[in-house]
């Protein structure tokens, strides 16, 4: 047995209870990184229109 599966319990409800939050935090987490993902673009793209305005097209 390894030692995560002894603090496993046997009850299949609780089991079920908890793929269900681990399911939903994982929901959660990818949707927090796709909004900063989109926050980087949006600055980026910022940038590069600062930098356009400054020094000229490249």
């Amino acid at each position: 047995m390894r030692a995560y599966e002894r603090h496993l319990s046997d009850d299949i409800f609780l089991l079920k209870q908890r793929l269900a939050e681990q399911e939903a935090l994982i929901h959660a987490l990818q949707e927090k990184l796709s909004n900063r993902e989109r926050e980087i673009d949006h600055l980026q793209a910022q940038l590069d229109k600062l930098r356009r305005m400054n020094f000229g097209s490249r």
